[in-house]
């Protein structure tokens, strides 16, 4: 379901999957980039807030 709302923010898959790896270059492994997306979620109440912002 994330991934779906994530794609539908985007005009194409092909940005999403930009923005993606962009996310990804921001830290040193995927395990870390995994860690500060479920921090930044549990910054807001509920996923659907979270893909607002």
């Amino acid at each position: 379901m994330a991934g779906i709302e994530w794609l539908r923010r985007f005009k194409s898959t092909e940005e999403a999957h930009m923005a993606g790896i962009e996310w990804l270059r921001r830290f040193k492994s995927t395990e870390e980039a995994h860690i500060a997306g479920i921090v930044r979620l549990r910054r807001f109440k509920s996923t659907a807030e979270a893909h607002l912002v």
